[in-house]
């Protein structure tokens, strides 16, 4: 269902249902040292997987290597990063927060918004990292 919850919630949902994984998605939104209009720092401006814990590091990197075999549209990897946010921070299985790109940018915005081909290529991208992810969690 489409939900609007606070943070907290959100992880408590988390917990209530026991979930096994958790990824919460969102699009970039700019920090105000960044000048979305200076060419050199746009270089950052692409797509990021958020972790807290450890045992998060490896479902994050499932998802770097799966959306770097696809063409998100020239929308670039900046990586994954340690971040503090709550929601990461609250919840104790496995979690990333994944930055899809900057909707400022206009280019960006038709891809994140408007493009299902976009969409589609998302969404695998994300299916096969928690397959992969799921695959390699339940070898020895």
């Amino acid at each position: 269902t489409d939900e609007t919850l606070s943070l907290a919630d959100r992880a408590a949902k988390a917990r209530q249902e026991e979930a096994q994984i958790f990824l919460s998605i969102h699009c970039n939104d700019f920090s105000t040292w960044l000048d979305p209009f200076d060419l050199e720092k746009r270089e950052k401006t692409g797509y990021s997987f958020h972790h807290y814990r450890k045992p998060s590091d490896r479902l994050a990197q499932n998802l770097e290597t799966s959306f770097g075999r696809l063409d998100l549209g020239g929308i670039k990897d900046n990586g994954i990063l340690w971040s503090d946010f709550y929601v990461l921070r609250e919840i104790t299985i496995p979690a990333v927060l994944i930055e899809s790109g900057y909707p400022i940018f206009p280019w960006q915005e038709d891809l994140l918004a408007v493009s299902p081909k976009f969409a589609k290529d998302y969404a695998r991208a994300i299916a096969e990292a928690l397959e992969d992810y799921i695959d390699g969690s339940a070898k020895p």
